[in-house]
């Protein structure tokens, strides 16, 4: 149905293979290691298991990855398409907008609205390392927060907008606070300060106890943030 009403408004001209996302996405299922049930052990395996579900040479998959192909032969119909749903992405989901969107009817905006097998596996590692961020205690850890920024970042093209952009706010907004919170301000100078290195010397053990006790809690708060998050942003796009 998305199809004919893209072909009537002139979908060749509106929209066009774009070889950045095909490239990010065979990136990501190449890092994942599994696809469809089978081992991805090189991106060339990638290159024949797409190039025998599509009836294509190996090679010719491979070229797509290029900066200057464009892309499936239009003269074959449906190929894009085919693409698209074997990598499990909606439809539209390889290419660059050159117009204005086409208007969807109800129907058709539920079919696009539908998350994929694979944007859920994307949703589910970014859940799981978020998790993984707090039972290892990482939470102070400023390079183990970029790195799951980073991680979100890779996967931008893989997850729903949405999702994507929530995870970023919930990064920017919840999670970095907790990993730059100043953990002098709850002591009195006769406990704690921080020295020429930045590092917080603790005077006693009662002050130790109580940076003990804090670390807990912002273990406990960021954990139940977490949670939170996940019913409320995260596990909508699960369901469908």
């Amino acid at each position: 149905m998305i199809k004919s009403r893209i072909k009537e408004k002139g979908g060749s001209e509106m929209m066009k293979f774009d070889n950045a996302k095909y490239r990010t996405v065979l990136n990501l299922i190449k890092k994942t290691g599994e696809f469809k049930g089978k081992a991805v052990p090189s991106k060339a395996r990638l290159h024949e298991m797409i190039g025998d579900a599509l009836g294509i040479s190996h090679n010719t998959v491979k070229d797509w990855e290029r900066a200057t192909s464009n892309g499936p032969d239009p003269r074959i119909p449906g190929l894009l398409e085919q693409l698209e749903a074997y990598l499990e992405l909606p439809e539209g989901g390889l290419r660059e907008r050159t117009a204005e969107p086409i208007k969807l009817n109800e129907e058709e905006r539920k079919i696009m609205n539908t998350t994929t097998d694979f944007q859920k596996q994307q949703i589910m590692e970014c859940y799981e390392r978020l998790r993984k961020f707090v039972s290892d205690m990482d939470i102070e850890d400023e390079n183990v927060y970029y790195d799951i920024r980073n991680m979100i970042e890779v996967k931008k093209i893989a997850l729903p907008t949405a999702v994507y952009k929530a995870m970023m706010n919930f990064m920017d907004q919840v999670v970095e606070p907790y990993v730059f919170e100043d953990t002098t301000e709850i002591f009195s100078e006769e406990e704690a300060k921080r020295n020429e290195k930045g590092i917080v010397e603790i005077k006693s053990e009662q002050a130790f106890q109580k940076l003990m006790v804090r670390f807990m809690e912002k273990l406990s708060e960021l954990d139940a943030k977490i949670e939170t998050f996940a019913e409320s942003e995260l596990k909508p796009y699960l369901e469908r």
